[in-house]
């Protein structure tokens, strides 16, 4: 079994490790997009600026509480008539932009809240 299918979105990140102990289960993951889309121009870009780690908190695993480390990086956008200088890249199948939370963890939290009668609404 490929652990890389244990992620929402294997195409764009992948695990380096996993570090565990008796309460909770860490994931190491990295981006592995080749390129990515300034937001401002729509421009594919290659040139990476430099990385930086997100820490998210993840559906657990077994009753254990599961959180991952997302070795993220920022680019450079390359269009020189573009304003945006510099962007983080985006993983829109896994994390929303400025979240502590993984996409499939906050759909589960609003599910919950739906079913005992919340109004589902949770900040991101």
């Amino acid at each position: 079994m490929n652990a890389n299918t244990l992620l929402a979105d294997p195409a764009a990140i992948e695990i380096e490790k996993f570090v565990s102990d008796d309460n909770s289960i860490i994931i190491v993951v990295r981006s592995i997009q080749p390129a990515v889309i300034c937001p401002k121009c729509n421009q594919p870009s290659n040139s990476l600026k430099c990385r930086y780690v997100r820490r998210l908190a993840d559906l657990p695993w077994h009753d254990v509480a599961a959180r991952l480390e997302l070795k993220a990086r920022k680019f450079r956008c390359r269009n020189e008539l573009c304003s945006q200088k510099v962007f983080c890249e985006h993983l829109p199948n896994f994390v929303a932009a400025y979240a502590r939370r993984t996409i499939r963890l906050m759909e589960t939290l609003t599910l919950l809240a739906f079913a005992l009668g919340g109004s589902g609404s949770f900040a991101h």
